[in-house]
């Protein structure tokens, strides 16, 4: 048995008022992902820019020897 010609308008009209409603959510969520993604790459230049900075002021990491390591712990040591 099919439903009336009214009915199957109305299940329709429904049908695309939620399509349209999801589609304004999608595009919402697209931009907003964008926005994040552009945030992201100027925080990364400036953790890069700002990370070049300091090994060019302190010389980079480097082994210490005034700290050496070793296979067992110091005495009297934390760990």
């Amino acid at each position: 048995m099919t439903a009336p010609g009214w009915v199957r308008r109305l299940r329709t009209r429904l049908s695309d008022a939620q399509t349209n409603r999801l589609r304004a959510q999608l595009a919402a969520e697209r931009d907003r992902n964008r926005r994040l993604d552009e945030r992201l790459a100027i925080l990364q230049a400036a953790n890069e820019g700002a990370d070049a900075m300091l090994r060019e002021a302190t010389g980079g990491a480097r082994f210490d020897r005034d700290q050496p390591f070793g296979s067992e712990p110091a005495k009297g040591g934390t760990a």
